[in-house]
């Protein structure tokens, strides 16, 4: 049974030249301002806060406290690295840039291509067309297509992993480019329905198929991908009813090939766009009227060639994001919005493609996974 007030430690002694009653050594604050201090708490710290007493650790154990914490963590960052045995892991890691835990990757030659919740998909290889979905909390595989496009030798493929809001399916998208260049083949994998690719409409313009822009971003119940004919452009694919919407860019911006990404952050479609000397962060506000929100203003790093936003922490409000170097390097940066400067967060070497997010459920050092 945990007490209504949670007794304080005293912090460790130190020389003063005024007496200290011991009354005063210890501070009694009740159950639910304690709650809401370590509810904040990201799961590193929290494990630190189990040492402090039987007290903390029967109160932070409890199903009460277990349940406030669980909404307001911070979903868990991944990507993929090639480790020292050669083969690539998926590496699991807080916004503090701490491994938290590390999968290994399939058999194979295979590129993470996107991740929802528990679930991470690939390809194998850069331009193939067999696909994998695993449920990082089961460690199933849910998904194995090895099935190409009939006959059609390819260029370029461009993945997408989403989830219709109506209907509830799973869908896997892909967007291929065959080598002959002449057009893009636009197919659908809903899982559940044989697991077999489908041709559906093609987008009203062409998909950019840059290698680092090739990725869906999934948002509001529908993939996004950047335009190559208006750059500034986004292509919004409904999962529900499989049509195709343009969404124009910001008032202002111009396209170019390494400037612009797209991403979700927190629930909202964004536009990254670096001009010199700042990158501007925007938010679609109105996806009909395709009116655009200006949020953040941050200083460019010459290294920069792309940034990418992946998260508003809940505490602080600080924005993290990844960006790839000149020197063809992925790493991660925290820019608070407050002080109006970055810091580098520090990661695993040798990551490589991009950046996800995936469900905090799977972290292991508080909510009991293997």
């Amino acid at each position: 049974m945990v007490s209504s007030e949670l007794r304080v430690p005293p912090a460790p002694k130190r020389h003063c030249c005024r007496h200290v009653s011991s009354a005063a050594a210890v501070v009694s604050l009740s159950q639910d301002v304690i709650l809401e201090i370590l509810s904040w708490l990201p799961a590193k710290s929290l494990c630190r806060s189990l040492c402090v007493s039987k007290e903390w650790r029967a109160f932070i154990s409890s199903p009460s406290f277990t349940a406030v914490h669980k909404s307001r963590a911070e979903p868990l960052l991944i990507a993929m690295s090639d480790s020292i045995r050669g083969r690539r892991t998926l590496q699991l890691m807080d916004t503090e840039g701490t491994v938290v835990r590390v999968v290994e990757g399939p058999d194979g030659v295979w590129t993470f291509r996107a991740s929802l919740g528990d679930l991470v998909c690939f390809s194998s290889g850069y331009n193939s067309s067999g696909t994998l979905v695993v449920d990082l909390a089961t460690g199933k595989t849910i998904l194995y297509c090895s099935e190409s496009v009939a006959g059609v030798p390819m260029q370029y493929t461009c993945f997408g992993l989403g989830r219709a809001v109506q209907s509830g399916s799973l869908k896997v998208f892909r967007l291929v480019l065959p080598r002959s260049g002449v057009e893009q083949i636009c197919e659908v994998l809903t899982l559940g329905d044989g697991a077999k690719w489908r041709q559906t409409r093609l987008p009203p313009v062409t998909v950019s198929l840059w290698y680092s822009r090739c990725y869906g971003v999934m948002a509001n119940g529908a993939l996004h991908f950047l335009s190559w004919e208006d750059r500034d452009d986004v292509l919004s694919f409904d999962l529900d009813n499989e049509k195709w919407k343009v969404i124009h860019g910001p008032q202002g911006v111009v396209g170019d090939m390494e400037p612009i990404r797209i991403t979700e952050l927190n629930g909202t479609l964004c536009m990254a766009h670096i001009v010199e000397p700042v990158i501007n962060i925007w938010l679609l506000s109105d996806l009909d009227k395709s009116i655009w929100i200006e949020a953040y203003t941050m200083p460019r790093d010459p290294v920069f060639r792309y940034v990418v936003p992946l998260r508003v922490l809940r505490l602080g409000g600080q924005l993290i994001f990844y960006f790839y170097s000149c020197a063809s390097e992925l790493k991660l940066r925290v820019y608070d919005p407050h002080l109006g400067k970055c810091t580098d967060v520090r990661t695993p070497p040798d990551l490589l493609g991009k950046i996800g997010l995936c469900s905090s459920n799977l972290d292991p050092r508080f909510c009991g996974q293997p």
